[in-house]
């Protein structure tokens, strides 16, 4: 057995107590626990005190209870080593008062005089041990000693629970700023899988306006993201995306989708694979942005260079083939009025026939170099829309068609070039009229045309709709019509000029004219113009 030492009050100490609390593998808590020693006994005291400060602790003795109680005044401790028997106030009344000043403190009794009447009396939560004089200062010191690893531990848990709470507060402040930074996008965030139809994971608040749906219902699992795309794109978006992964590198896309009110919209998108952990299936994050747009500008400004090029053009040559015309055109009505063979007759007006039929090609190819000076008026719009129908009306191509016209009423007026719109009009539909006449007998003949105002969301405007039941358009040829001499109808029956005519003159009125085809199952023509209060500037 290891040498015992004697210290004041009957307490023994061996060498092991120098060891306190590496006698148990524990070490003090850092900031070390602090220690009140309370004990009528200076000797006690200050021993307690000497051991005690060498294992690291802070100590504090008071003599009396009044002592204890002005020190717990002033210091936050952890422990309080309590003798019962003190000359003011009886350790049983003390310890209460104690912990009413540090609810948290833990108490250690030592007595000499142990009864079974002082230890109930001495018994409260804040008591964790009981020690009887005389006491081996080992055994107080491993209570010490673990009594201090516990609060060590208790304190490094509430410090935890502190850096976990700062964690999920910044956390959460993170993920405001970061839904707030999304949702002022204009555009859809996005991550989803990395499968064909491109299940989405997750999408921002941005993704109603890009695509009319609402987040949920592409998080739902029901509808994948390629679902939207145009179907003519799919296979080579997906295409482009595998490559891209496959090289490890970011894709950019510009495509069409379409959404649920069949509105088509073009878009950009940028992305690239991350993997999130060994293992894991890859996901595809990125962002994708509406520039429906901005893509009708750069299609614009590509037709604009290409009419004013052909304008050019088109003036130089009907300029060089008019003058011949005319002398042709002389020559042929002179010898009409000189004879009377029937045979000569039938070849001349003939030739006068395939004439007329070149003076008109050649006064739609001058409307491109030289346009017809400008008569700006307030005009009302449905006025103009009904004189066309009434005029294609005795057309021999309208026989069997069934012309429903539908006009809203009280339309306002706007300023327009009236016989401009009229050419538009009869332009569109003498076309509807091609397109229906070369049907079969068994196919329903309807031309439907509506005008009404633009949905009140967009600035103020007119629209009229062109919706026919002919053959339609060839998928490769709608982003074509409006190209000067571009036409689907056979040799000899369409000069390729009528809707690049039209489109002309829709777009100085600032409007729009779009087309939405389905071979054999018809064809639909939107014009949109702006309500002018006055002519458009530079017109």
């Amino acid at each position: 057995m290891a040498e015992m030492a004697e210290l004041p009050g009957g307490a023994t100490a061996t060498p092991a107590a120098a060891g306190g609390a590496a006698a148990i593998g524990l070490e003090p808590a850092c900031p070390p626990l602090s220690i009140l020693i309370v004990d009528d006994d200076p000797d006690i005291c200050r021993t307690l005190g000497d051991v005690l400060e060498n294992q690291g602790y802070v100590t504090t003795p008071a003599l009396t209870g009044r002592e204890a109680l002005l020190a717990c005044e002033g210091e936050d401790f952890g422990l309080v080593i309590l003798d019962v028997n003190l000359p003011d106030i009886q350790g049983e009344r003390l310890l209460p008062q104690l912990v009413a000043l540090l609810p948290e403190v833990e108490v250690l009794v030592i007595t000499g005089q142990a009864t079974l009447e002082s230890a109930i009396q001495s018994v409260s939560p804040n008591t964790v041990g009981y020690f009887l004089k005389p006491f081996t200062m080992d055994r107080l010191l491993e209570t010490v000693a673990r009594i201090a690893a516990r609060k060590r531990m208790a304190r490094e848990n509430a410090l935890m629970q502190l850096r976990l709470q700062r964690g999920k507060e910044e956390l959460e402040e993170s993920r405001r700023a970061l839904e707030a930074l999304l949702g002022n996008l204009p555009g859809m965030a996005y991550r989803c899988r990395f499968e064909p139809a491109r299940p989405m994971e997750f999408v921002s608040e941005g993704c109603f306006d890009l695509t009319e749906r609402h987040p949920q219902e592409l998080l739902a699992g029901n509808c994948g993201y390629s679902e939207l795309v145009h179907p003519d794109d799919r296979r080579w978006i997906w295409d482009e995306i595998e490559s891209s992964v496959a090289r490890r590198r970011p894709f950019q896309l510009i495509y069409r989708i379409v959404c649920p009110s069949g509105a088509t919209r073009w878009v950009w998108e940028q992305g690239r694979a991350t993997v999130k952990r060994a293992g894991a299936n890859a996901t595809l994050d990125g962002f994708i942005a509406d520039i429906t747009e901005r893509h009708g500008m750069q299609e614009q400004a590509r037709h604009q260079e290409k009419m004013a090029a052909l304008g050019l053009l088109a003036a130089g040559v009907a300029h060089e083939v008019g003058n011949p015309l005319a002398s042709i055109s002389g020559v042929t009505q002179t010898l009409l009025r000189r004879t009377d063979d029937p045979k000569v007759i039938e070849k001349l007006e003939l030739i006068k026939a395939h004439v007329q039929r070149i003076s008109h090609i050649v006064r739609e190819m001058q409307s491109f170099g030289r346009p017809p000076v400008l008569d700006w008026k307030p005009c009302a719009l449905n006025e103009v829309l009904a004189r066309a129908v009434d005029m294609i009306r005795f057309d021999k191509r309208a026989a069997n068609v069934d012309i429903h016209l539908e006009m809203a009423r009280d339309l306002p007026t706007s300023y327009a070039i009236e016989d401009q719109l009229l050419q538009v009009f009869l332009n569109v539909l003498l076309n509807a009229l091609d397109a229906l006449s070369s049907t079969g007998e068994s196919r329903s003949r309807r031309l439907s045309i509506v005008s009404r105002r633009a949905a009140p969301q967009h600035e103020p405007a007119l629209v009229v709709e062109f919706d026919d039941a002919g053959i339609g358009i060839p998928k490769e040829a709608v982003g074509r019509v409006f190209d000067p001499f571009f036409t689907t109808k056979e040799v000899g029956y369409g000069t390729g000029l009528g809707l690049a005519v039209c489109y002309r003159i829709v777009e100085e009125h600032r409007g729009h004219i779009g087309i939405d085809s389905e071979p054999t199952r018809g064809t639909r023509v939107r014009i949109t113009l702006p309500v002018l209060e006055r002519p458009p500037d530079g017109s």
